[in-house]
Formats: structure tokens, sequence, C-alpha cells
């Protein structure tokens, strides 16, 4: 579904190695723009290298074969998506510095994350670029600027410590406990600590979710990131939740994130949506759990009727 229904493969190039011993180390080709990495164990190789050419998406499939007892048998096989919404890796990266000269830092590292990604994996032929936009990527994520954009809007630095305290306290096993216990009593003997931390009971879970409910303290994004759909550059909002929600909810606090994010910077950026993975306290950030998320489009953020019936959060990469 990536590429399209119709989708038309060509012969770019192939390469025959020979490795002595079958040593597996990589091979430059073109002036160091890429590598090749052969497969272990072999002395006669051949690499074949084809562009696939889909109704959305440019991928490239590359076969690897090798010479065992004077024949040649095929060793391995991978497919690698080229192009998201048409414009490539290369795009991309240009697409983030653009985003940089207009101070736009968040839009800058989810382009820049996309450039990245399209160039990751572990093919049998990778390019040089690809490390080069990884470290710039995570360079982009570090920046003080960008952090505004991780927190929610109610809540100020010291009540976000005290939450990583909370989370930390419920998601640890009991003997494990202690020191998050330590660290929110610290917090909590703060001068500048708000009413609520002062009063906050951590030893009652369910008396913990209901101070939370009632003081409006429900959630906050902790990492964003680059998310691929068949309608383009999205973005994907790893939302916690400190009390539990039911399903309406959830989702009713992914779109007004999605809209703050959209209304403070993303106003000009072209994007298909944002996506929110959800976890509560006890659940550890980039792992799955059965909280199901939501993808939201853009017309949806932005008030217009969409005739998407319900969230399409399918075909899709992270």
């Amino acid at each position: 579904l990536r590429y399209g229904k119709n989708f038309h493969i060509s012969h770019y190039r192939t390469w025959q190695i020979d490795t002595p011993e079958g040593n597996p180390l990589p091979l430059t080709c073109q002036g160091g723009d890429f590598e090749i990495f052969p497969a272990y164990g072999y002395q006669k190789q051949a690499l074949m290298w084809f562009n696939l050419l889909g109704d959305r998406e440019l991928g490239k499939l590359a076969f690897q074969a090798v010479q065992r007892d004077g024949e040649w048998i095929l060793a391995g096989m991978h497919i690698q998506q080229w192009t998201l919404k048409g414009k490539s890796s290369e795009e991309y990266f240009e697409d983030s510095q653009k985003f940089q000269t207009k101070n736009n830092p968040l839009a800058a590292y989810i382009y820049m994350d996309i450039a990245a990604k399209l160039l990751e994996g572990n093919p049998p032929i990778q390019f040089s670029m690809k490390h080069k936009l990884r470290e710039q990527s995570d360079t982009l994520k570090s920046q003080e600027t960008i952090t505004p954009y991780l927190i929610a809007n109610n809540l100020s630095a010291i009540e976000n410590e005290a939450l990583d305290a909370i989370n930390e306290f419920h998601r640890a096993k009991p003997k494990d406990q202690a020191a998050a216990k330590k660290l929110f009593l610290e917090i909590q003997s703060k001068p500048d600590a708000p009413e609520w931390i002062v009063e906050f009971n951590l030893e009652d879970q369910k008396a913990t979710q209901e101070q939370l409910k009632k003081k409006g303290k429900i959630a906050r994004v902790e990492k964003v990131e680059s998310y691929f759909t068949k309608y383009g550059p999205s973005i994907l909002a790893h939302v916690r939740f400190h009390t539990e929600l039911e399903r309406s909810q959830r989702e009713s606090e992914c779109l007004s994130i999605a809209r703050s994010i959209y209304q403070q910077i993303l106003d000009q950026t072209p994007y298909s949506g944002i996506r929110c993975q959800f976890y509560y306290p006890r659940h550890e950030l980039g792992k799955a759990t059965k909280l199901r998320g939501i993808f939201i489009r853009d017309k949806k953020i932005r008030g217009e009727k969409t005739a998407d019936k319900k969230p399409a959060d399918k075909d899709s990469k992270q």
C-alpha cells in the first residue's frame, strides 16, 4: 500500500564482488557516496539494484546473490522506501534548513528526522549521508528551543519535575520506589512548589489520579518525531496521561495537543496530521501498550470537514 497498487520495477545497477576469505567489510563506491555491505562467508557475490516506481512513492530494491559450490543462489533481499509524498531524503534535508532560517525549530527537526529515516535501516547499500542526517536530527531535537513544545501548556517546570517523580514511582517495582519517593519529597518541600504538589499523597494512586484530574494536570507530550503515512509527512507525539481516561477523553486531549502544536509553530508547515501514542504512568516510553493511539488529519485539526470516518492509523511508519 505504501507504494500504490500499480508499480514498475526497473534494473539500475549490478556489481560483481570478490571478497577474499568471505570478508564482509564494506566497500566504498562512487567517491564515498555510499557503501556496499557484502554477505558473510562467500568470496564470489553479486548485488543487483532495482528502482521501484509506484503510484505513490519510489523505492529501492536490492538482491544479494552468492556463489556456493559453483552455483549462484539468492542470499538476501531488501526493499527501502526512497520518497515520502514524492520527495527524497535530500529534499527533506533542504526543507529542514529552510525551516531553521524561519525560526521554526520543531518543523526543522521533523523534516530532518524524515530525511534521516528515509536512509536508515540495514540495506546492503548504505549512503554515507545517513550518518550526517541522524547527527543533525539529534542536534535539532536536543535544542532548548524545542523544549516548550514538548510540555503541556498548563504545566510549569517544577510540575514537570514532580510528575516525572510520580510516574517513576508508580512505574517502578516496590523495592525500587525509594529513589523516586525521595526525589518527590525534595520537590514537595521546595518553597515554590504549587499547593497541589504540597498536598499530594504519593502512596495513594487512586487519590493521585483524582488530584491530577481536579487540577487539570492530565497529559503532556514527552517526545515528538516524524511519522510516515500515505497522506505524507506527519508528526508522532508520545503523550503520557497522568490519570486514566476514557477513549473519547484521550482522543479529545490528542486533538487539543494537535491544535496547540499547529497554532504555535506548524501553521505554515506542510504536514498531513498528528498521531498520538498514549501512555499511562506505568508504561515505558516507546514500548507498545494496550492503549490505542489515534491519527488526526490536518483538516480536522484546522476544523475542516474530513471524509475519514475512523482514525487513519494504518499504512504508516514511524
